[in-house]
């Protein structure tokens, strides 16, 4: 399940419901169960979950490419140290309708989050649900400019997450 995507202009998605892809101890390069490495991607329904690396900072899905886009729909993150964690440069982030659940660990201490968004160009959160953050936020932006529409953002009853949201850099 865990592996490395360097092509560009790919489109992976599940077929008759969410795929789930669970770490089991692995993960792709020592950072995440998918490591995106290709630009303009397109990851539709397809559920990760559970990964821990050494470093505590492993993630669903790590973006790594220098340019272009990430598009993620129908897709849920659950029990990762991170759900989504992007690098930095003149990239976009897109979510549609999905689930990002008790990702971020307690060893982190407010370094993991459902999602964390570097110093990319955008980020476009819609239809969204995130819920039960540890320690870290459910979003997290440093992205020059981070648009949140009709998402639902809450900590659950544990409510032990640092931030609902929280926009480091400023930004639009």
């Amino acid at each position: 399940d865990v592996t490395a995507w360097s092509k560009d202009n790919l489109t992976i998605c599940g077929v008759g419901g969410r795929a789930s892809l669970y770490a089991d101890g692995k993960s792709s390069q020592g950072k995440a169960i998918w490591v995106i490495g290709g630009a303009n991607t397109v990851i539709d329904s397809i559920a990760f979950h559970n990964t821990k690396v050494a470093d505590a900072n492993g993630a669903g899905i790590r973006m790594e490419h220098k340019t272009g886009d990430l598009r993620v729909i129908n897709s849920g993150f659950y029990d990762n140290e991170n759900g989504i964690l992007t690098t930095g440069g003149p990239i976009t982030l897109t979510v549609e309708r999905s689930e990002f659940a008790r990702n971020t660990d307690n060893k982190a201490a407010g370094q993991a989050h459902n999602i964390y968004a570097g110093a990319i160009d955008k980020l476009t959160v819609t239809a969204s649900y995130f819920h039960e953050a540890r320690y870290g936020s459910n979003v997290k932006s440093r992205a020059k400019e981070s648009i949140l529409e009709n998402n639902y953002i809450m900590d659950g009853t544990t409510g032990e997450g640092s931030y609902l949201t929280d926009f480091s850099n400023g930004g639009k």
